[in-house]
């Protein structure tokens, strides 16, 4: 059972803020309480302002860091992985100023909260990092 919520989960992370129609009780019904929580945990915070600065998004990043550390430890290794995930899969000389702040976040919220998950996905997410840093000065 705890492998199948891990999977419909990490499937189901980014549905909420990719979908402008989604409900939670829609998850609830087709996946259960314990699968929408856990869904639900991966969520960061609703926007609030219509304009938005990169401040304003780290300022999101700190808030939801935060609450997902006290969230179920399978909530946090999808966020390790779906994090290293996005670094594997930028290209940083599209927009420096957002990738700028991507870094940030992820050298001061995120790479702390993998070391104190899980040492390799930590490494490896610092690696990615360097390899970013490396493309945005070059």
């Amino acid at each position: 059972p705890e492998l199948r919520a891990a999977i419909i989960t990490t499937l189901l992370h980014d549905v909420p803020e990719d979908d402008p129609t989604f409900k939670e009780d829609r998850l609830v019904a087709g996946y259960g309480t314990e699968i929408a929580e856990l869904v639900m945990n991966l969520q960061k915070p609703k926007k609030t302002k219509q304009i938005r600065y990169q401040s304003d998004k780290h300022e999101e990043h700190i808030e939801f860091v935060a609450r997902i550390e006290s969230a179920p430890r399978i909530c946090k290794i999808i966020k390790i992985f779906d994090r290293l995930n996005n670094l594997k899969c930028t290209d940083a000389s599209r927009n420096v100023e957002k990738y700028n702040r991507f870094l940030q976040d992820t050298v001061e919220l995120y790479l702390p909260f993998a070391k104190s998950i899980e040492n390799t996905l930590a490494a490896e997410m610092e690696s990615e990092v360097a390899r970013l840093v490396q493309e945005l000065h070059t």
